[in-house]
């Protein structure tokens, strides 16, 4: 089981996008204080549609780049053409590059903010040990306070 928000950073998405697709397919949450958390199966189903949903976007791109290319194709020479279609997909592959670094730098931030989150647990004080030190921490009374007892 795991929150909205650790199931959006999962996938690289928003946490609207995720309640939008529990919306669409009609999942259930379950409340706990102020998490809304999701089985797994039910994450599973949410990634596989964002997924298919991406896979159709892109198809979607590559015809209309194909189209625009046809198009095109007609009033531009044949190296034009080529130049033009190499360049096209070396910028994609550059976009595929800087997706992988992106993921990287990602987890590198979240392992960083886990080690603060450690570091900072450990250097606070349990409240316990703060009551039991306030306790014993003489409070100095001023000249009115002794007169009148207060």
């Amino acid at each position: 089981m795991r929150t909205i928000t650790q199931g959006a950073n999962e996938l690289g998405v928003s946490r609207k996008k995720i309640y939008n697709e529990i919306k669409k397919l009609k999942i259930n949450t379950k409340k706990e204080s102020k998490n809304n958390y999701i089985e797994d199966k039910d994450f599973l189903a949410i990634k596989c549609d964002i997924q298919r949903q991406s896979e159709n976007s892109s198809d979607c791109a590559q015809k209309r780049l194909g189209n625009v290319l046809e198009r095109d194709r007609n009033a531009m020479t044949d190296r034009e053409y080529v130049d033009l279609k190499e360049r096209i997909l070396f910028l994609q592959k550059q976009i595929e590059i800087k997706d992988d670094q992106l993921q990287v730098k990602n987890y590198q931030i979240n392992g960083l903010l886990q080690n603060n989150l450690n570091m900072s647990k450990s250097l606070n004080l349990p409240m316990d040990e703060i009551a039991v030190t306030t306790i014993n921490h003489e409070i100095k009374k001023g000249f009115w306070s002794r007169i009148c007892g207060k």
